[in-house]
């Protein structure tokens, strides 16, 4: 028997939803909280204070605001140690959003997904000239800054600064500024103060991206360069990754208090134009009910990046007068990641018991349950907002829920059932699995936990391994599980160049790398090949349609079904909103008002 439990806790007692399936039969039972719940938070909103500060952060607060200063205050559940959002381990929502508040890039998506200009004069294209592919496969790409772009100190944004953040992403020594596409890039020119020439060894569909986050921000030459030369083995260790932080965002530091805010303050010289707010504090705020009981207070005026459970959320969007409920784009997912390097069983190398583990999963029943029917089951890890899904939806191979079909292909593969129940292998011994993850999201326990369910009535017995945040960082335990890791991860197509065998996490690269299952495979290579090197976005659509098939036809991910962030945001906010396709809660931020 399964039993979760979705609980709301507060002074008054318990109060939740619980959901129960009992032995082989699906029946669950769904209790809606009592409206006394609700009260219960709203008692909760009026006794809700600001999150802890510092005396000296509290003092300047009081002293600066007027009654002129126009102020928001955000929360997120996440707690970033470091103002460079790539610094932060574990999911960057929440430090990504803080990252383009406080650093900008030459280009951002908006919540469309496409890119626009920020500290850029233009988004290179090929149709004005700024992106050049030619007959031998070799790129160029030509970056022009805005001449009024500035650091945070007022010294000015130049392609030097680009030059050096190229030259630290490709550093090997220093991996955690490294993304996939920096492998394609050749070398780099800063042809004057404002323009740098990018030179690409071969074709890479996000070359108009380089510097954003979906890259890496710009890194200042000026403050950081003597630090790199000195040491690279304390360069993470200097105080501008978090008390000493210059960015070139709408917004600029005025106090870091590690694990309760950040307060900001205007950007008065930001290129694009002054920010309409004045201040902007993000509070770190790991608790729901004080999450909650701060916005129904109106001591918070939205969430940033990560906020309540959707439980929590569903019944304030019933109750909530003072603001709205809003869903993000679906373009994370649930996924199951089998271990392809020395699995346990080594069965599992066989996609054909991948197929049938996958369809002893009831992921219909996972989502009504865990999820309350806001999402869809996800066939593969292409969202169904994406333009071309209605080109790629037919290469992905499906399976329904079929426990029985699901037995007999095990059976095919040489296991017999024992008078238990459990299948044995020929020489008797059980097909066990383990499931790893972690409670870095609520979500991520209750997914676990009801994998393990389906797959001991299927005869499989399954142990789960969920381990506190904090354990994230052993890096060599992430990477070998033995049979199967549960995460969440975003990025839709973008997320496709992680199945690289260079992206595998070995002993040989630290067990870094985005590479969760560690599959390794030539073909799958080129296929990525083509993929990120395919300009017309027609003939690329095609194959990442070649790609969702592979993966989904041998079960290389299985894609449980599509998460959601609901985002609460006050009525008294302006031009704040859910985050869109592929792009974070802070793309405007420079636009934020109050009424």
């Amino acid at each position: 028997m399964i039993r979760q439990s979705l609980v709301l806790m507060g002074k008054g007692g318990r109060k939740g939803i619980s959901l129960f399936s009992r032995g082989g039969a699906k029946e669950w039972r769904h209790v809606r909280p009592e409206i006394a719940l609700l009260s219960l938070l709203v008692v909760l909103s009026a006794c809700a204070a600001p999150a802890p500060r510092s005396s000296t952060q509290a003092a300047s607060q009081s002293s600066a605001p007027s009654n002129s200063t126009k102020r928001i205050v955000a929360a997120t559940k996440n707690q970033p140690s470091f103002l460079y959002y790539k610094l932060h381990p574990g999911p960057t929502a929440g430090a990504e959003e803080i990252g383009d508040l406080v650093s900008s890039g030459l280009v951002i998506a908006d919540d469309q997904g496409l890119l626009r200009p920020l500290l850029g004069e233009a988004v290179p294209s090929l149709d004005n000239g700024m992106w050049r592919v030619f007959p031998d496969g070799t790129m160029q790409t030509t970056l022009k800054i805005r001449p009024e772009a500035v650091w945070h100190d007022g010294t000015p944004l130049t392609s030097d600064d680009l030059a050096f953040t190229v030259g630290l992403a490709q550093d090997r020594e220093l991996t955690v500024f490294r993304h996939v596409g920096f492998d394609s890039v050749e070398r780099v020119e800063a042809t004057d103060t404002r323009t740098l020439v990018v030179h690409w060894k071969r074709p890479y569909i996000e070359a108009d991206a380089l510097f954003s986050t979906r890259f890496a921000l710009p890194l200042p030459k000026h403050l950081l360069a003597q630090a790199y030369a000195d040491s690279k083995d304390t360069f993470l260790d200097h105080p501008y990754w978090t008390d000493a932080f210059v960015g070139t965002g709408p917004f600029k530091l005025r106090q870091f208090t590690r694990g309760i805010s950040v307060l900001l303050d205007a950007n008065r010289a930001f290129a694009p134009g002054r920010p309409k707010v004045d201040e902007l504090e993000v509070r770190f705020i790991g608790d729901d009910n004080t999450f909650v009981a701060n916005l129904l207070s109106g001591a918070v005026d939205f969430t940033l990046g990560r906020g309540p459970s959707l439980e929590q959320a569903l019944l304030i969007k019933e109750q909530w007068s003072g603001g709205v409920v809003e869903f993000k784009a679906l373009d994370s997912w649930i996924t199951l990641y089998p271990q392809f390097l020395n699995p346990n069983p080594a069965t599992l190398a066989n996609p054909q018991l991948r197929r049938a583990l996958l369809q002893a999963i009831d992921r219909q029943e996972m989502v009504e349950s865990i999820q309350h029917g806001q999402v869809p089951v996800a066939g593969g890890n292409i969202s169904p907002n994406h333009p071309g899904y209605r080109e790629i939806q037919n290469s992905i191979v499906r399976y329904a829920y079929d426990p029985r079909r699901a037995a007999r292909m095990i059976e095919e593969l040489g296991y017999t059932r024992a008078a238990d129940g459990t299948f044995r292998d020929p020489t008797v011994q059980p097909l066990a699995l383990e499931v790893r993850g972690s409670t870095v999201l609520d979500i991520l326990p209750k997914a676990i936990y009801a994998v393990a369910d389906y797959w001991k009535q299927l005869g499989a017995p399954t142990a789960t391994d969920v381990r506190p945040t904090a354990q994230l960082q052993d890096l060599e335990y992430g990477a070998t599980f033995p049979a199967f890791a549960l995460q969440r991860q975003t990025g839709s197509h973008r997320f496709l160049p992680n199945l690289r065998s260079t992206q595998a996490r070995l002993p040989e690269r630290g067990y870094t790398g985005l590479n969760v299952a560690r599959y390794m495979n030539a073909e799958m290579d080129a296929l990525i090949d083509r993929y990120v090197t395919t300009i017309p976005i027609t003939e690329r659509t095609a194959v990442i349609g070649e790609i969702v098939h592979r993966i989904t036809d041998e079960a290389i991910w299985l894609t449980l079904f599509f998460d959601t962030e609901p985002a609460l945001i006050s009525h008294r906010l302006v031009n704040v909103r859910a985050r869109g396709e592929d792009s974070n809660h802070a793309w405007n931020a420079y636009d934020w008002d109050v009424r």
